[in-house]
């Protein structure tokens, strides 16, 4: 005869069936803690999207910085062409003040 009895059936059983309870409550919890990991990475990349430049965007706002940018040197190069410019102006002064000088005082003393 065999040594099961609806006892030790039962008991066999309800301890088999608690070990699967516990190893899927703990599976479960695996999961669980896997997908939080899974959700906050989504949670990341969404933020990113929304915080991000689109490209389209900051392409329109470096050719728009770039434009400033040429605007500013030609500027720049201009006030340098004019400071240039004045200071050929007084060049051409002083030497035609010199000769001016120069032929007064060769009339004055021949």
């Amino acid at each position: 005869m065999s040594e099961w009895t609806i006892d030790t059936l039962k008991k066999h059983f309800d301890r088999r069936f608690k070990d699967q309870d516990r190893a899927v409550t703990k599976a479960l919890a695996a999961t669980e803690k896997r997908f939080d990991s899974v959700n906050e990475f989504r949670q990341t990349l969404a933020d990113q999207q929304t915080t991000f430049v689109r490209n389209d965007v900051a392409e329109t706002r470096f050719k728009g910085i770039e434009l400033q940018l040429v605007r500013i040197t030609d500027r720049e190069t201009e006030v340098k062409a004019r400071g240039i410019g004045r200071n050929d102006v007084w060049v051409i002064l002083i030497a035609v003040a010199a000769v001016v000088i120069s032929v007064a005082n060769y009339l004055k003393h021949p």
